[in-house]
């Protein structure tokens, strides 16, 4: 082991189904590939034969299998690594065996390294003990040391004549550099935002109000505004490191250097060992000062920053990279403008002659009025990503009442003409991966960022239809609608499947009444909409005994894929309406993102900022559209759920989590299942006092009783199977 380049011990995992008759082939498989550390299971070792199986060089930690013969774990260490076995982890009826094992000589990269080994049997009980045990484990170890080496997997042949394969781990030794850039910024200083609204104050407007023609006043407006910035917020470089944490500033840098300097010179020298801990000490000391300066207390003053920083320190704003084989950044970013462009493309230009009669409208245009713009300039969010050619966010709130006389100017002169800028038609395409490990351009959603006034323009513009055309749009229409969600729409699509599956009906499609599922394709072709059969699909839902087969449905001469799930607006539904695959998702998801709780910890941050980004981050995972799924859940699937709050109260608390109702208690939270009860019912309340959605539940009695139960005034439905009686909309 090179302990100069990256001291992380190559690994080795085997299965050898009783290790006492090929002891001299797995010494000999030692010393080949020269492993630091191996992990064998199914040893079947015992009391009298325990020492049969030492080898020369190697340390020996073993656990036996109690009650019955076969099984045992086994972890061997090299005698240069330092190899503690944690006892007290292994206070479990599991084949595990926990060490911990200190590399000497190694500065920087790793020092400890906490190896499990685990032997499950096929077939065996207590799968999910198992599995609690060993996240239990994995926090406090965590909560206490977070440093994970990076590895490669490589399959080798097996020892003797077992049959599992063994699987090598060797450590990457040549890491990536730290590539240096630099990024130009212009700092909102306060005194460029002084010299900037002087020159507003003074400035007459003239040559924009003077224009005739919207698209030159639009141009006007944009040039004066951005030379105006450009001359008083000056540019500045900021170099910057790729992998530089958020905390670490100059000064330890410099320090780091001295003592690498110094290790090179004079080695562990007293020199070294000074400096080393000087290190030590000065990190601490700048992550607790940045905790405090950064996020402690910023959730309740500005809670934009404390969500920035949060996420920035945690790495929970992590980037997807997206590259084409063959094509460099320039050529794939052509190739996917293209892209973008060529759906567009394929739609037919509007034709102008084909419009009603009564267009354009022979009625003159609203007045917009300055005060109006200034209302919406002052509401526009301080951080709301817009155009490069756009003045910032905050500058348009911070200087609303001086821009809005010449935008309003703007807007009215773009109304009377009725024709919309073509500079506010331009847009910033990001392209957003719809998947993880994207590698197609039809795996990716453009994101388009126009102009900041082009879309307070647009403002006007949509709350002057909506409010001509609400009257008539259908009670169904979630999207785009106050008061409306994903949650009312998956609710209402529920309990469509429910209630026609409740009756013995076959449901053919979730599409228009007016269009027949054989008629769907002649149907968006003729209104311009060109679904990809790739992602649509057919999911049948019959409870039915002697279930029908459905001929198979084709789209654009495709064959749709009939699948027993699928995931909509978030939410994973089966065709039996169970709901275990969504549970594992989000508990799934949720588990992932712990990994902030255990950064959070390593920066001394407090026990109420814990609790705020368990709340922030992790909760609403495990809370998404509840009022869809919870009323059918299993109690195993709700203890599945509630696991993750336990876990995290664990990882919040440390030393002082004795039991879940105490922490509950303790940080003044509710359980989960309490929780989602509340939002169901705070839900269903909603739709009772909705103007809008109030048709979504059953009408009130007649005659009102005074009965103790909730929802007692409600006309509840007849119901034949279970399935609907746990629906929402018709339980209690």
């Amino acid at each position: 082991m090179n302990i100069n380049v990256f001291s992380c011990p190559k690994i080795l995992l085997t299965n050898v189904r009783s290790i006492r008759n090929k002891v001299d082939e797995f010494e000999a498989t030692l010393s080949k590939y020269k492993i630091d550390l191996a992990v064998v299971t199914e040893t079947w070792l015992n009391a009298e034969t325990e020492n049969l199986a030492t080898i020369p060089g190697y340390q020996h930690f073993n656990k036996m299998r109690v009650g019955r013969k076969g099984g045992g774990v086994s972890v061997y260490s090299v005698d240069r690594l330092i190899m503690n076995h944690t006892e007290h982890h292994d206070q479990c009826n599991f084949e595990c065996l926990w060490c911990c094992i200190t590399i000497p000589n190694n500065i920087r990269r790793l020092k400890h390294l906490y190896v499990g080994a685990i032997y499950y049997p096929p077939a065996a009980a207590g799968a999910e003990q198992l599995v609690s045990h060993v996240i239990e484990t994995v926090d406090r170890i965590r909560s206490a040391n977070h440093e994970v080496p990076i590895i490669i997997l490589v399959r080798k042949a097996p020892i003797g004549s077992s049959d599992h394969v063994s699987v090598l781990m060797k450590p990457i030794t040549c890491l990536p550099k730290n590539d240096h850039f630099a990024v130009k910024i212009r700092p909102m200083k306060d005194s460029s935002m002084r010299q900037f609204g002087q020159w507003l104050v003074d400035y007459e407007w003239n040559n924009v109000y003077d224009l005739m023609d919207t698209n030159d006043k639009t141009v006007m407006l944009a040039t004066t505004l951005q030379n105006a910035y450009y001359s008083n917020f000056p540019t500045e470089l900021l170099k910057m490191r790729s992998t530089d944490h958020p905390w670490l500033t100059k000064r330890v840098k410099q320090l780091i250097k001295q003592r690498q300097k110094a290790y090179v010179k004079f080695g562990k020298s007293s020199k070294w060992k000074k400096l080393r801990n000087g290190v030590q000490k000065a990190i601490m000391d700048v992550k607790k000062s940045y905790y405090q300066d950064a996020i402690s207390g910023l959730h309740n003053s500005d809670s934009s920053k404390w969500h920035k920083n949060v996420g920035k320190l945690c790495n929970l704003n992590q980037k997807q990279s997206f590259s084409i084989p063959g094509l460099n950044e320039k050529e794939t970013a052509e190739s996917i403008n293209q892209h973008f462009a060529d759906v567009c493309c394929q739609l037919p230009a509007l034709d102008q002659n084909n419009l009603p009669a009564y267009l354009p409208s022979s009625q003159p245009p609203p007045e917009i009025y300055p005060g109006q713009v200034q209302r919406l300039l002052q509401s526009i969010k301080p951080k709301k990503a817009g155009h490069p050619e756009d003045l910032p966010a905050k500058l348009l709130r911070e200087c609303a009442f001086e821009l809005a006389p010449p935008i309003t100017n703007v807007f009215n002169c773009a109304l009377k003409a009725g024709t919309f800028p073509d500079r506010w038609k331009h847009a910033t395409v990001v392209p957003v991966p719809k998947i993880k490990g994207a590698n197609t351009c039809n795996d990716l959603r453009p994101i388009s960022l126009t102009p900041l006034l082009a879309r307070t323009f647009e403002t006007f513009l949509v709350n002057w239809i909506i409010e001509d055309i609400s009257v008539k749009l259908d009670s169904r229409q979630f999207g785009s609608r106050k008061g409306a969600s994903t949650t009312h729409y998956l609710i209402s699509l529920i309990d469509s499947v429910l209630k026609d599956t409740d009756a013995s009906l076959l449901i053919e499609a979730s599409i228009p009444e007016w269009v027949s599922l054989d008629d769907l394709d002649d149907w968006c072709k003729a209104n311009n909409m060109l679904p990809k059969p790739s992602k649509c699909h057919v999911m049948t839902i019959n409870f039915l005994r002697n279930a029908s087969e459905f001929q198979p449905f084709t789209l654009n001469n495709t064959i749709l894929e009939c699948v027993g799930n699928l995931k909509l607006l978030g939410v994973t539904i089966q065709d039996n309406m169970k709901w275990d695959m969504h549970v594992t998702d989000i508990v799934s998801k949720a588990s992932r993102k712990m990994f902030a709780l255990f950064v959070m910890r390593r920066s001394r941050a407090s026990v109420n900022d814990l609790i705020k980004v368990f709340c922030c981050y992790i909760r609403p995972i495990l809370e998404y559209a509840c009022p869809v799924w919870h009323g059918a859940i299993t109690k195993k699937l709700a203890h599945k759920i509630e696991a993750v709050q336990k876990r995290a109260l664990r990882t919040i608390l440390g030393k002082n989590y004795i039991s879940y109702d105490l922490a509950l208690e303790e940080t003044q939270l509710l359980s989960l299942a309490a929780r989602r009860e509340s939002l169901v019912l705070s839900f269903g309340q909603g739709l009772i006092k909705s103007a809008l959605h109030r048709d979504m539940l059953p009408p009130c009695r007649k005659r009102k009783l005074n009965l103790r139960s909730n929802g007692g005034n409600l006309e509840v439905p007849k119901c034949k199977t279970d399935r609907y009686i746990v629906n929402l909309l018709n339980s209690k």
